[in-house]
């Protein structure tokens, strides 16, 4: 909460300078980063106020890119408030922008926040074809990191429907890329999923092990993230012999 008002604070005091310069579009930028942080608080009206400042401007200059990412994250806060034929709306624009300008990075991106608000409506297959469009396009692209945040999510669809085996290939596909390109919290976020398909399994001291794992990783990194939260959760909850419930633990 700290960092993010310090953030919150340093990001306002930077518009009038770019409003003294006449810089609108880096003003718009602003806006849509204050906006995020709002949305991280929950202050939806806020989020809103600054998304459609940014957006007038965007349009004004023609700026794409920056309409396409707002529609994104506008797409993203609708299906957080479990409105998803607008969140849909917003992403098919946002696709489209990113379509026409031929980047196929903002595209994966959309259609992880697609894979998201599927997810969150239960609609798992239609999340599972949004991940897998993700993942093959991050693959082209040669991106080891979204390739393996897409895994992390098509393994979440999988634990959810109740079919641990496939679950449990997909995380440790990710497991492994995170390994290649040396990222600890990746690897104690997946390791945290591991180990709540194998308390879902009934695998208890195995689930253990890969938890202990990732706690160590987490308190080695010093980093403060869900997962980390989840992994004292399970430890704790299977140190009382009763598994967890859930649909996966960590983060992408």
């Amino acid at each position: 909460q700290g960092k993010l008002e310090e953030a919150r604070d340093c990001l306002e005091a930077a518009l009038p300078v770019f409003c003294s310069k006449g810089d609108e579009r880096a003003q718009a930028g602003i806006l849509v980063d204050i906006g995020h942080i709002h949305a991280r608080w929950g202050n939806w009206e806020q989020v809103r106020q600054d998304y459609a400042t940014a957006e007038r401007i965007f349009r004004r200059y023609d700026h794409l890119l920056g309409q396409a990412n707002l529609l994104a994250s506008l797409g993203h806060m609708h299906a957080t408030h479990d409105r998803f034929d607008q969140a849909q709306e917003s992403h098919r624009q946002a696709l489209k922008l990113h379509e026409q300008l031929d980047n196929p990075l903002g595209r994966a991106g959309v259609h992880t926040h697609i894979g998201n608000g599927y997810f969150r409506e239960n609609r798992l297959q239609s999340a599972l074809l949004s991940y897998e469009e993700a993942m093959d396009l991050h693959r082209e692209l040669k991106d080891p990191l979204g390739e393996a945040t897409a895994l992390v999510n098509m393994g979440n669809v999988q634990f959810r429907e109740g079919r641990f085996d496939d679950a449990l290939q997909l995380y440790d596909r990710a497991l492994d890329t995170h390994k290649r390109i040396g990222n600890p919290l990746g690897q104690a976020n997946v390791l945290t999923n591991i180990g709540s398909v194998l308390s879902r399994q009934g695998q208890r001291q195995e689930a253990l092990e890969v938890l202990e794992q990732a706690r160590a990783i987490y308190r080695q990194v010093g980093a403060v993230t869900r997962g980390q939260d989840a992994v004292e959760k399970l430890i704790a909850r299977l140190r009382r012999s009763s598994p967890e419930d859930g649909d996966g633990g960590g983060d992408a």
